[in-house]
């Protein structure tokens, strides 16, 4: 909606409705609670306010000694059947996959690559330093602690520090070291941080809640493709049958199906998009952006619950699980490296690109303080902007609300961000900005 500022009435914003009148909301881990359940996007919604994380046909032209491709077969080149195509990557079975079908799958690996810089730390254990290289000292990139056996460096270590160091060693458990320790330094978890706001790494935060798009093109009606996403917490997995066009969502390692669907009829060789998410503690599945599975939704695992997420579901209606009606956050294993795979096996099959986004991650301003309340009496709503980071929102006013006599309408088209324009009248220059016609859009 548009609304006038309360502070500033000659100001108009354009936000997202959060809350209604007479609801209490408040943020926690990225998520929005309203009186006291977190609130569940459907798919419509997702593709709404994801953000692009990375796009398989998007490579970087320069590619250096310190990039790597963020999608990387599992196993070593006699393990795996993946190769990287133009703007994709492509399944062909090892000799003897295709007549034993009930061998292990060959898995491609998403994980987030930097290829510079960071704060922390970053270490592994060696056992020794080599005896033909002088140990680092003072401002050395590489240190090596003799009491705790490890080898460190701070943020992404330089391809060419590993290249020098391993040829004054002939030790190759030092240059197994060094390639561990560079490959570790440039893997970070997936933030909400945004490169156009230009705010340090160290400000950012994790985020777990994630969507993978595949466009899907397979070569044979035999073919076989698992998709799995984790959120730190629990490891979904989604096989897709083309032969049987049965779909079969589980949890990793349990054969007993979560959910069961179908593809639609499909043409052989007809290339489809899957698209897979695991966002507000909700699994979904489309195909052709068609929900295939009814949408799966859990709760947070509690200390005293197992390692499978039926002891924890709730309906998608989001059930509570305490007699207060609030759901119950427990601490959490941290944001997993790696947190999608794609596993494919009997035939070969085709991925013509691959796009991971994330959901939105809404902050608190002062992070590092306990969720805040939001009490919205008689005619009040709570709005937050899509740039959590910087928006100015709900969250920067006392009360947290906007009264409803300060709403103008709902938006129709966005232009922004504009862009500068040069404008010169005889020896008069300035600069004004318009709004950039190419990213205009309807909103719907």
């Amino acid at each position: 909606v548009v609304f006038r500022n309360p502070h500033r009435p000659t100001q108009a914003y354009a936000k997202r409705i959060i809350g209604l009148p007479g609801e209490v909301v408040s943020l926690s881990n990225g998520n929005v609670y309203v009186q006291g359940k977190i609130q569940r996007k459907n798919l419509a919604e997702q593709k709404q306010v994801r953000i692009l994380v990375s796009d398989s046909k998007y490579r970087p032209q320069f590619q250096d000694d310190n990039y790597k491709d963020c999608w990387q077969p599992l196993g070593g080149e006699q393990e795996h059947s993946w190769t990287k195509q133009e703007s994709g990557y492509r399944y062909e079975p090892l000799p003897g996959i295709a007549e034993q079908p009930e061998m292990k799958k060959s898995w491609l690996v998403f994980r987030r690559w930097v290829r510079q810089g960071g704060y922390e730390r970053y270490s592994i254990p060696l056992a020794h330093w080599p005896d033909d290289v002088p140990l680092p000292t003072g401002e050395a990139p590489i240190k090596y602690d003799e009491i705790k056996k490890k080898i460190s460096c701070q943020g992404a270590l330089p391809a060419e520090i590993v290249m020098k160091l391993k040829k004054l060693s002939f030790d190759q458990s030092f240059h197994a070291a060094l390639e561990k320790l560079f490959d570790v330094s440039h893997t970070r978890p997936v933030t909400d941080q945004l490169a156009y706001n230009q705010t340090p790494e160290q400000l950012s935060n994790p985020v777990r809640d994630l969507m993978v798009c595949l466009d899907v093109e397979p070569e044979s009606p035999q073919a076989q493709l698992t998709v799995c996403l984790s959120d730190g917490v629990y490891e979904f997995s989604c096989l897709f049958d083309f032969a049987s066009l049965e779909v079969n969502l589980s949890t990793h390692g349990n054969p007993k199906p979560l959910r069961t669907g179908y593809l639609p009829e499909l043409q052989f060789e007809e290339p489809i998009q899957i698209e897979m998410s695991v966002m507000d503690r909700q699994v979904l599945v489309a195909v052709n952006g068609g929900l295939v599975l009814e949408p799966y939704a859990y709760r947070s695992r509690s200390a005293d619950q197992s390692d499978d997420p039926s002891d924890s579901l709730s309906p998608a209606s989001s059930a509570s699980n305490s007699a207060s009606g609030k759901e119950v956050v427990a601490s959490v294993p941290p944001v997993p490296l790696k947190p999608i795979r794609i596993g494919a096996s009997v035939a070969p099959i085709r991925l013509k690109r691959i796009r991971v986004y994330r959901d939105l991650f809404y902050r608190q301003h002062d992070q590092n303080s306990p969720p805040h309340e939001y009490r919205l009496q008689e005619n009040e709503l709570f709005v937050l902007g899509d740039n959590s980071e910087v928006s100015v929102d709900s969250r920067d006013w006392p009360a947290g609300s906007v009264n409803r006599n300060l709403l103008i309408g709902r938006p129709l088209i966005l232009h922004l961000p504009s862009k500068k324009q040069k404008f010169r009248i005889g020896s008069v220059s300035t600069q004004i900005r318009i709004p950039d016609v190419e990213r205009i859009r309807m909103l719907r």
